[in-house]
């Protein structure tokens, strides 16, 4: 296991890197690249009670219960006495060969193992308000990847912790494409406007501005479950 991470706070870290370039006054592009990077994350990936999977090769063995002919015939007898009595139906081949045969199984809470990577690039323009004008349009690239994705999606355990590579996946909040846009327009009547600058009428109708905002996002990861019969013991009802 590795209990020397219980204590660790997470930690994350940010860099970005941009060039913007200004034209004709009003109008500006900023393109650029942004990266972040979070190590000890809690994210229950440490089950220091799940079977070896080297163990996987005794094949249908592993669920016989230990007092079986198959499993005593095989060389396999209780780890402790009173094993297969106080287990009962859990008391299998598998069971006696996990780290803690005693035991079901056993949670280890905010381990502070789990890690996240994002890496985008992204280009803006921008014409800044003037003539009663103002947009900003941002279009963003990105991927983000975690190993406590599993995890978020509603899942109890790894797949392995003896193999926690595997977990490494896209994040189950991974937004490929974004894409922003916002404008406001300064209606062209009322005080300090080209019409109707004055008078009651322009008391009434002026000062007034449309603007709108558009959000698109690509989807998120899809999660699809598949029944996981191995008895590893690691808590998980599927495999992602």
């Amino acid at each position: 296991t590795d209990a020397g991470n219980a204590d660790r706070w997470a930690d994350s870290y940010v860099w970005q890197f941009d060039a913007q370039k200004s034209f004709a006054r009003d109008y500006m592009i900023d393109v650029g690249y942004v990266g972040q990077m979070s190590h000890h994350i809690p994210g229950g990936l440490d089950l220091p009670n799940q079977l070896n999977p080297s163990n996987l090769a005794l094949g249908s063995l592993l669920n016989q219960p230990i007092t079986s002919l198959a499993a005593i015939d095989a060389g396999y007898t209780e780890p402790f006495p009173g094993f297969a009595t106080a287990l009962g139906a859990n008391a299998t081949v598998a069971q006696s060969l996990r780290p803690f045969p005693q035991y079901i199984g056993i949670n280890v809470l905010d381990d502070h193992l789990g890690n996240s990577s994002y890496n985008a690039a992204f280009v803006k323009a921008e014409k800044r308000f003037a003539n009663g004008l103002q947009f900003l349009t941002s279009f963003t690239v990105s991927k983000t990847l975690t190993d406590v994705s599993l995890n978020a999606f509603g899942q109890s355990g790894p797949q392995d912790t003896f193999n926690r590579g595997v977990e490494k996946a896209l994040a189950p909040y991974d937004i490929p494409k974004s894409l922003r846009i916002s404008v406001t327009y300064a209606l062209p009547w009322g005080p300090s406007r080209p019409y109707l600058h004055s008078g009651a009428l322009s008391q009434i109708v002026g000062g007034w501005a449309v603007s709108g905002i558009l959000d698109y996002d690509s989807g998120v990861p899809i999660a699809v479950g598949a029944p996981d019969t191995l008895p590893l013991g690691n808590g998980r009802l599927g495999a992602m």
